[in-house]
């Protein structure tokens, strides 16, 4: 597995995309798509960035050892429930890391339930306006 493979990997076990790293993690826009298209290589002030960023070693970037530093990627559910509240706890200022692990579900669970009556009411518009 390559350098590339493994970034990805932990994306991935994070559930987030290139954009989320690159903001996140402060690299520059588009880097981590030239990375995978194999344009440029991460150097290793990008690299040392995503280890600190997933808290692991370069080493591990860039050999995939195993040892203290090495992720992982089965995560504990609060750091799963936590991936999936980014983008809320963007929206709310910061709020959300002061909520217990209940209350970040119970927060996931009000989100899914939303979309779902929503999708249940465009799905009967649908209907009523003759599309299938």
């Amino acid at each position: 597995m390559t350098t590339i493979n493994r970034i990805f990997q932990l994306m991935e076990a994070h559930e987030m995309n290139a954009a989320q790293l690159t903001r996140e993690a402060g690299l520059t826009v588009g880097l981590v798509s030239q990375w995978k298209k194999g344009a440029q290589k991460p150097s290793s002030r990008n690299l040392q960035k995503i280890a600190d960023y997933f808290h692991v070693s370069v080493d591990y970037l860039l050999t995939g050892k195993d040892g203290p530093s090495a992720p992982s990627l089965s995560l504990p559910e609060e750091d799963t429930v936590d991936s999936q509240l980014r983008e809320v706890n963007f929206a709310l200022s910061g709020e959300v890391h002061e909520l217990t692990l209940n209350e970040k579900k119970d927060v996931l669970d009000f989100i899914k339930f939303v979309k779902a009556q929503r999708a249940a009411k465009d799905k009967k518009e649908g209907r009523e306006h003759g599309h299938t």
